[in-house]
């Protein structure tokens, strides 16, 4: 049984040495470096299409990316 998402739920994850704090709220999903407040911000309706109904992360062209693609350096596209 999945449960309702109804306030932010943080978690950290590390992508490619990098600690990054995810941030689901009911609203939007962030990403950001742990220890930066800015990050991406993304609104759920813009991850899955608002305009077409069951369009998710699998019709979305960068799901298909090949998983050896290198990252850019994220200490490079900080906002502080």
């Amino acid at each position: 049984m999945t449960t309702l998402l109804q306030k932010d739920l943080k978690r950290l994850v590390k992508i490619n040495g990098f600690d990054y704090v995810v941030t689901l709220s009911p609203l939007t999903l962030k990403l950001s470096l742990k220890g930066q407040r800015r990050g991406r911000e993304f609104a759920w309706g813009d991850l899955v299409g608002a305009d077409t109904p069951g369009a998710g992360a699998g019709s979305n062209s960068n799901a298909q990316q090949s998983p050896n693609r290198s990252a850019p350096d994220p200490r490079s596209n900080c906002d502080d």
